[in-house]
């Protein structure tokens, strides 16, 4: 992982900003994070994190494109998410202060960028905009876990109902 000067110096000037969680930060909030993140350039199949281990920080992804995954008991690997540009990544980890329970391997060569832990729950603690954003955002991925959950347990048979397998 090697530091690219491809990324902008400052966060205002991303082009994925405005779709991004990030979009809801105030100017003087996003001078701040300018500041603090680092951003990193990964080759296609590089880990950005590993299972296990501890969050430092909000991965936002600016170029290319990212799996989430993890190991099922039997060693196959089980895709869990694919994360795109603006997206991103490491905040249910960070949200419950414990270890990430997936892989993040970039699909593509990546540029991304991770914003510190301080400054993100500096910014969830002064802005009521950014925090709801982000409470929908992990609603959003409980809501997709819960349709994982339901078409793993159920497929349709054939008169068109679902019943378990």
């Amino acid at each position: 992982m090697k530091s690219t000067s491809s990324a902008p110096a400052n966060c205002q000037e991303c082009p994925h900003l405005q779709q991004s969680l990030m979009g809801s930060c105030q100017l003087s909030e996003l001078s701040l994070v300018s500041v603090g993140k680092v951003y990193q350039v990964y080759q296609k199949g590089q880990v950005i994190f590993r299972k296990g281990s501890r969050p430092g920080g909000l991965y936002c992804i600016r170029e290319g494109k990212v799996k989430l995954s993890k190991l099922t008991g039997d060693g196959k690997e089980q895709i869990i998410r694919l994360a795109k540009e603006g997206d991103v990544l490491g905040y249910r980890s960070l949200m419950s202060n414990d270890i990430y329970t997936t892989t993040a391997v970039a699909l593509t060569d990546c540029v991304v960028c991770q914003v510190p832990r301080t400054d993100f729950f500096s910014i969830i603690e002064q802005n009521a905009q950014f925090s709801h954003s982000l409470m929908r955002l992990l609603a959003k991925a409980l809501g997709e876990a819960e349709e994982r959950i339901l078409h793993t347990a159920y497929k349709p048979c054939a008169s068109g109902w679902l019943r378990p397998c």
